[in-house]
């Protein structure tokens, strides 16, 4: 018993450790993501206590808005992780079942590190990796639109993990 708890120790070390490295890394480049919880249909590189979205069947951060269409991604991620997948099947599911739903437009948004050009590129490839995978599950291309904010339209206007965690998203919203 001590045994595994012990192995349990050194292998939840290792990875706080890893963590920390690559949060910490100072480049931004992409570098896979991982779901570890966030509202909607996505995720981030947070861990913790997470809890059921009732609409989309995803794991949500605590506190957040349940049911928002929101995907959470990793520091320096464009990747969408397998649960944001399943959330991205369920609405495309949906929108393919009602033609006269209303097009969207996926919003790209940014922590506040990194530069501004580099923000708004790589909030530009996370709007576009859900298009992809949206269009991929047979959504009309002419029913989703994209753009990117970068850093400017933070959810969470704090300077900590918690808040870059809240930014690193994309967003649905009506196409105007």
């Amino acid at each position: 018993m001590f045994d595994l708890f012990r192995r349990a120790t050194v292998g939840v070390s290792i990875v706080v450790c890893l963590t920390a490295a690559a949060c910490h890394s100072g480049g931004n480049k992409p570098l896979g993501a991982r779901w570890t919880g966030g509202p909607g249909l996505g995720g981030g590189d947070r861990g913790g206590t997470v809890v059921a979205d009732p609409v989309f069947g995803n794991e949500t951060l605590p506190g957040a808005p349940v049911g928002a269409d929101t995907v959470y991604f990793e520091y320096n991620s464009y990747a969408l992780g397998k649960p944001a997948m399943v959330g991205l099947e369920r609405f495309a599911r949906e929108m393919n079942s009602r033609p006269g739903m209303a097009a969207i437009t996926i919003e790209g948004h940014c922590d506040e590190r990194g530069t501004q050009e580099y923000n708004l590129a790589l909030g530009e490839r996370r709007a576009d990796a859900v298009r992809k995978f949206l269009a991929g599950l047979g959504v009309s291309r002419e029913r989703i639109s994209t753009i990117s904010y970068g850093e400017e339209m933070p959810a969470d206007h704090g300077h900590d993990e918690v808040a870059w965690t809240k930014n690193r998203r994309t967003e649905f919203r009506p196409a105007s």
